[in-house]
């Protein structure tokens, strides 16, 4: 059985395990506390899941100076630490110290549908509502975006005159398949190594504007003229940085 004295040891080791990454990530910066400046940032985010985590770290961080200026070092047992709270310190761990990018959260490219300019519009339709598609990227042969097909796309295309029909071909929608000229959707890139954070910050910042971020194409430097190499729909972007509870993988 874990004695209380085991558990106030492992929330100090643990702290000053966390302290010591956030200590590499700020570079050595002392202005206050590694651990509250971390908290902070995060109680900032516009995540709920996020915030959250900065504010149970602050507890935390309180709980540990209960301790640390406790002579006895929380023998009389006047501190409780449940195991809840030490895990949260365990995952907030393996999240920094093994962050999940955008490509391991994005689609590879080579599992997307692939399209080509004679394939028959009618058919990419049917394909996309089987398998719950919204929008289906075109690309070259190389992996660059020419454009995306979705609903949005079409009513633009009707809107200016264009006819559906059973014969329709993707080229035939070209002038309205650049990501630029949809109007309702908004689409952004991301770099391979980007982290949670900017992921946050790119969907959350659309969504204060007033815009829907439909899907994020990831390339190796995060630049629109690179081959996509993974996609990122924004449920799976809220759900990246909402899975904290899950342990990282």
């Amino acid at each position: 059985m874990v004695t209380m004295d085991d558990q106030s040891s492992k929330l100090l080791r643990l702290y000053n395990d966390l302290d010591e990454i956030l200590r590499e990530r700020y570079q050595g910066d002392k202005g206050f506390s590694y651990v509250a400046r971390y908290a902070s940032e995060l109680r900032r985010s516009p995540s709920y899941s996020v915030s959250e985590r900065g504010r149970k770290l602050d507890d935390i961080r309180e709980i540990r100076n209960l301790l640390v200026h406790d002579l006895d070092m929380n023998a009389d047992g006047l501190v409780l630490i449940p195991e809840a709270t030490l895990s949260l310190l365990e995952r907030e761990i393996l999240l920094l110290k093994n962050p999940r990018t955008a490509y391991q959260v994005a689609t590879p490219v080579s599992k997307l549908i692939r399209a080509e300019g004679d394939d028959s519009v009618p058919m990419l339709l049917t394909s996309m509502k089987e398998r719950g598609y919204m929008q289906l990227p075109f690309l070259d042969k190389k992996n660059r975006l020419i454009g995306v097909l979705s609903p949005n796309a079409i009513l633009v295309f009707l809107g200016q005159g264009g006819t559906f029909h059973k014969d329709l071909r993707l080229v035939d929608l070209s002038e309205v398949l650049p990501i630029e000229k949809h109007i309702c959707e908004h689409y952004a890139f991301l770099s391979r190594s980007a982290t949670e954070e900017e992921a946050c910050a790119l969907y959350h910042d659309l969504y204060r504007k007033g815009k829907k971020l439909a899907m994020v194409f990831v390339t190796e430097h995060g630049l629109p003229e690179e081959a996509v190499i993974g996609i990122l729909t924004a449920y799976d972007i809220v759900h990246w940085i909402s899975d904290y509870e899950e342990e990282p993988r």
